[in-house]
């Protein structure tokens, strides 16, 4: 009864819009609000502009899926890049050039050299190789240091071009270390007689650059000829031009000069290589110098009154002597006094003083200093006519030995009255000899004339505690008074007693 339709089948109504390329919604529309079709596929590339497909740079593709019914396109997948340049042989940063920024490719080797131009090859000198090292991250590259190149260096003169400038050994004499005969005598003289040639070694300069012959050692040359029965001067004859019988020698004549005065003494000589004066006699107590003992002609003097033997030896080269012998007197002049003792050497110490005082002294001087008594610590006092030779002059003062002590006035006025005396100042013998008498001489000369006989006595120190003490109980010798009456006469007045030290000291002149 009655009829209705039935359910609709097979119809296809309005849907959401899938992005497949139907117009699912039925507006007319295909896809809209759909970026890309489902399952759809284009290029993609994420590199700058221009860059696709320039060098290593290629594009990529990506493909459309819809998700929760949107569609978009998916990850570009294969595309490539620009990326740093890695020098090798692509253009990795896809601008267009291969290896920008490479100096070379790493690993890569090549010849080098840093000489100047125009030596590689020449003499030592060689290139070496460098290799191509790329930058930190493999970004960039360039050319290592040099291995194994040889440069020029200082010519060194051992066999090689050392400089490389094409010639060997310049500025060298010779090989260092080398040697060669050398002989710097006169042409013709080598070999003959005495005379050999030496040897000379090649020195190398400085830093070894450059070399040089050093001195000839070990030669002998020619040398004056002497009797020695060679051939000295190497002239092919023995002792030529020689009188080989032995040196002669001639000395001058006997001289006399007043004491304290200097004596030159010229002897001729030939055939000697060597000479030597010496004094062979003398005045006791004569100390005396010779000025140049080793040569021909000599100089002597003494302060000491007497005549003294010398004589002159003459040496030759073969051993052979000469001698000869003169004599010279030292004559008094003025006053003279001279002082020497008995049993004194330098192991002694035994010390006299001699004191000579003018007619002003009060005191003698034992250990206070006196200005009118010449000693040894007043030897030249200003005595009479002032700068006339008229004062006292201690020549000689002996600390240890013998003597002598002299005290000499050149020209004494003949109103001056002069005293002797003489002071045992130390005794410095062992202990048990101290005290032991000392045998004293004095003697007085008046121009040249002994003006008396010489006056002795034995003196001796006084008791001491000590054996080194000066000691004011030592015997002070009051010898004798002298009064000139004209420039070489005068007369002697005997005292010849001895008293202590300390009554010298505080008076009894």
């Amino acid at each position: 009864v009655g009829a209705a339709w039935g359910a609709c089948t097979g119809a296809v109504v309005p849907a959401t819009e899938a992005c497949n390329v139907v117009d699912d919604d039925c507006d007319g529309m295909v896809d809209e609000g759909c970026t890309c079709t489902a399952g759809a596929s284009r290029a993609c590339y994420g590199g700058p502009t221009g860059t696709a497909g320039v060098g290593a740079c290629r594009a990529g593709s990506q493909t459309c899926a819809v998700t929760s019914g949107a569609a978009a396109w998916g990850t570009c997948a294969g595309d490539v890049t620009p990326a740093a340049e890695l020098c090798d042989g692509v253009d990795n940063d896809c601008d267009g050039a291969v290896d920008n920024g490479c100096a070379c490719r790493p690993g890569a080797t090549q010849p080098c050299y840093a000489g100047p131009a125009g030596t590689v090859g020449v003499g030592v000198c060689r290139a070496g190789s460098q290799t191509c090292v790329a930058g930190a991250g493999g970004v960039g590259a360039a050319w290592g240091a040099c291995g194994g190149q040889a440069l020029p260096g200082p010519e060194v003169c051992d066999g090689a071009d050392s400089n490389c400038d094409g010639r060997v050994d310049e500025g060298c004499a010779c090989p260092p270390g080398a040697t060669q005969p050398c002989y710097d005598g006169a042409a013709g003289t080598s070999g003959v007689g005495l005379c050999r040639p030496g040897a000379q070694t090649c020195v190398a300069g400085t830093g070894g650059v450059g070399s040089a012959w050093g001195a000839c050692a070990g030669q002998t040359l020619p040398t004056g000829e002497r009797c020695n029965a060679l051939d000295d001067n190497c002239n092919g004859a023995v002792d030529d031009g020689l009188s080989c019988s032995g040196p002669s020698v001639v000395c001058p004549a006997a001289a006399t000069a007043p004491a304290g005065s200097t004596v030159t003494l010229a002897a001729t000589a030939t055939g000697a290589t060597t000479y030597r004066w010496e004094v062979v006699s003398a005045p006791a107590g004569g100390a005396s110098t010779l000025g140049s003992p080793t040569t021909p002609s000599t100089t002597f003097s003494s302060v000491i009154v007497g005549t003294y033997g010398l004589r002159l030896t003459a040496t030759d080269a073969a051993g052979r002597t000469a001698t000869c012998t003169t004599a010279v007197t030292m004559q008094g002049h003025g006053l003279r006094v001279e002082l020497v003792w008995a049993g004194g050497t330098a192991a002694d110490r035994i010390d006299l003083d001699l004191q000579v005082h003018n007619r002003l002294a009060t005191t003698w001087a034992v250990t206070a200093n006196n200005v009118n008594v010449c000693y040894w610590n007043n030897r030249g006092p200003e005595w009479d006519a002032a700068g006339a030779p008229d004062n006292p002059a201690l020549d000689v003062d002996n600390l240890i030995g013998a003597g002598p002590e002299n005290v000499r006035v050149d020209a004494p006025p003949t109103s001056q009255v002069y005293s002797v005396g003489a002071y045992f100042w130390e005794d410095a013998r062992a202990r048990r000899d101290v005290g032991t008498p000392v045998a004293v001489t004095v003697r007085i000369y008046c121009g040249d004339a002994l003006a008396a006989p010489p006056f002795t006595r034995s003196l001796r120190a006084g008791a001491s505690t000590r054996p080194n003490a000066t000691n004011l109980a030592n015997d002070f010798w009051r010898v004798a008074r002298v009064q000139f009456t004209s420039a070489s006469t005068c007369t002697v007045s005997t005292v010849n007693d001895v008293i202590t030290g300390a009554a010298a000291q505080t008076g009894s002149p």
